[in-house]
């Protein structure tokens, strides 16, 4: 049965090691990002204290925000002293996308995720590197289907090496890029609200 872990980005530390432990905040020098639930679903989970990072293998998944990662081994580093993450990497068969409404069943097991939004960006590279600080992600290695490939709406790009920056919708592809049809820039928009009617009376 995977093990499943409710974190938060910002105190995955304090989370994972001894519960009770006081964790001191850095002082701040700008705006703090606001806390980020990652949702994980793993064979094994852990944290290294004295190394300050931490480990989740076999059939990994991970959820943050509207993000989706699979994956067959995820690790990352955490500052020691703002107790924060600061880099990921996930290696084996590393498949992304973002993810539309997902739909809890109550258990341990992964959710079932509904139907990712038109624009949604799909991802698929052997390996993964998210530095959280420049929101930026590195996506090279081959997987069966050949190598990295970042793909949008019918259209999709692929190169040796893929940077890629979520939040923005940006991407760079390098090393003999190739794309086939239109893969616009920008953030996924969300879904449109359905239009209320208007009561007779009102027209």
């Amino acid at each position: 049965m995977p093990r499943i872990a409710v974190l938060y980005l910002a105190t995955l530390a304090a989370s994972l090691a001894a519960a009770g432990e006081a964790v001191k905040p850095a002082p701040k020098k700008k705006a703090e990002p606001k806390l980020t639930r990652l949702e994980v679903w793993a064979d094994r989970i852990q944290y290294h204290g004295k190394r300050n990072a931490f480990e989740f293998t076999g059939k990994v998944t991970v959820i943050r925000e509207d993000m989706r990662v699979d994956c067959e081994r995820m690790d990352g580093e955490i500052d020691p002293k703002t107790r924060r993450i600061t880099k990921v990497r996930a290696t084996g068969g590393v498949k992304m996308v973002s993810v539309g409404k997902i739909r809890r069943t109550g258990s341990d097991e992964r959710p079932a995720i509904g139907k990712p939004p038109q624009d949604a960006w799909h991802a698929t590279c052997g390996k993964a590197e998210y530095d959280l600080a420049a929101g930026r992600l590195i996506m090279s290695g081959k997987t069966k289907e050949g190598r990295p490939r970042l793909r949008r709406g019918d259209g999709y790009g692929e190169a040796d090496r893929i940077v890629f920056i979520p939040d923005e919708g940006y991407y760079e592809l390098l090393g003999s890029p190739i794309i086939h049809g239109a893969m616009e820039t920008g953030p996924v928009r969300p879904p449109a609200k359905p239009a209320t009617a208007t009561p007779a009376g009102d027209r």
